[in-house]
């Protein structure tokens, strides 16, 4: 299991959602079962991009796969503390 690293940047809203889950499909569908998420440059995030990472989750446990992060920015371990989903998207350990 090498894994996929995407980079994530910016604002991440419905904007760039279809964008972002066609290449997760895709990572997905190949041989990829661990993805790893460098987000150390993202501005913001909004609903529907938590649940895009709230589906990659389950589908990654569906397949015995995991969700690794680089240095998450602070917009998104908040975002997600504050929704109380830090532990299922696996940054519970990245925001000490």
């Amino acid at each position: 299991m090498a894994g996929t690293t995407l980079m994530l940047e910016g604002r991440l809203d419905r904007h760039v959602v279809p964008d972002l889950a066609e290449t997760l499909r895709s990572v997905l569908t190949g041989s990829d079962s661990v993805i790893r998420l460098e987000a150390q440059r993202v501005k913001s995030v909004d609903g529907c991009f938590l649940q895009l990472l709230l589906s990659l989750s389950r589908t990654l446990d569906g397949i015995e796969g995991r969700m690794e992060w680089v240095a998450p920015a602070s917009p998104l371990l908040e975002a997600a503390r504050l929704l109380g989903i830090s532990k299922t998207l696996k940054l519970e350990d990245e925001a000490k």
